[in-house]
């Protein structure tokens, strides 16, 4: 009922009890909670469907930094906007926070032995003139990658056409190492300063998508990190973007998780994403495996690997 929901894997590759994948993603939560909290509304953000991922004891997706009580207005404002928290914007328009719409539309849960899924739907930005809903969808896989799904679906009976942008928030520590494209999809390469961990990051969309790496925060009035802007805790803000889009849009982003040893340019040639249109799954490929995962409209999971030489 909070609107949190955490995941932690069961496989930890470094050995370290704080060096499992950690996940938490807001789903928005329930109008019980909110009511019950309403005489703090002033303490609220735009972040819905913000997540923060950490693997191998770094935090590699986080939140954009404490603004609570920052003296400079123009960092508390941004701080309290979609485009500071790691979710979907749409034409780069900001919905209200108290809007009426800032509860969920629908939340799904599925988890085995394999695989956990969490799943939910808000159309806030509905409160900005925008008639779209947005659905964040986040698949974690055996401790192996994690699949976050963002789709963004059509609520007028015309076509529409949107500029989105998935935004996503790194802490200091974290640094991109290179960026590349193989197979048309976007290759990202995440570097920890402060562990041996690695993160690579594929995206991918049917439609045409865009990746920009951006130094420090979004917003200009947060510059770099220094004593005067400490309150700012992003060093690199990435955003895939997809310009005027037909709805409805959905944009693939795996997030792959490197285990200690592993060679990076071994692990790039391996993997692979795809579409599988005649069986509905989505296939990825990676190390030795090929993974089929079907999702069903109860959001049920049909995972299969089978081992193959790539």
């Amino acid at each position: 009922e909070s609107g949190y929901f955490t995941l932690t894997a069961p496989v930890n590759s470094f050995g370290r009890g704080n060096a499992a994948t950690h996940f938490l993603f807001n789903t928005g939560g329930s109008s019980r909670v909110k009511d019950a909290v309403k005489n703090l509304e002033f303490l609220a953000h735009n972040d819905l469907h913000n997540m923060i991922l950490s693997h191998g004891g770094a935090n590699f997706i986080g939140d954009s930094g404490p603004a609570l009580f920052v003296k400079n207005a123009d960092i508390a404002r941004y701080k309290r906007t979609p485009s500071a928290h790691n979710g979907v914007t749409l034409n780069k328009t900001h919905f209200d926070r108290f809007c009426e719409y800032r509860l969920p539309e629908s939340f799904r849960h599925f988890e085995d032995g394999r695989a956990c899924l969490v799943s939910s739907t808000h159309k806030a930005y509905v409160s900005a003139g925008i008639e779209a809903l947005v659905r964040r969808t986040v698949l974690l896989i055996n401790g192996d990658y994690m699949l976050v799904m963002d789709d963004v679906f059509n609520g007028r009976k015309k076509p529409s056409y949107l500029d989105i942008d998935v935004i996503f928030h790194s802490p200091p520590d974290i640094t991109i190492e290179s960026s590349a494209t193989i197979n048309n999809k976007e290759i990202l390469i995440y570097n920890s300063r402060s562990s041996e961990a690695k993160l690579l990051n594929l995206t991918y969309s049917v439609q045409k998508v865009t990746t920009a790496v951006h130094r420090a925060s979004l917003s200009p009035f947060a510059g770099w990190h220094s004593d005067a802007a400490a309150q700012t805790n992003e060093s690199a803000s990435v955003i895939h973007s997809a310009r005027f889009a037909k709805l409805p849009v959905r944009i693939y982003n795996l997030f792959y998780f490197v285990r200690p040893g592993d060679s990076v340019q071994a692990l790039l040639k391996k993997i692979k994403m795809n579409l599988n249109k005649v069986s509905a799954s989505i296939e990825i490929s990676h190390r030795d495996y090929k993974d089929s995962i079907k999702i069903n409209e109860k959001f049920e999971v049909d995972f299969n690997r089978i081992t193959v030489k790539i």
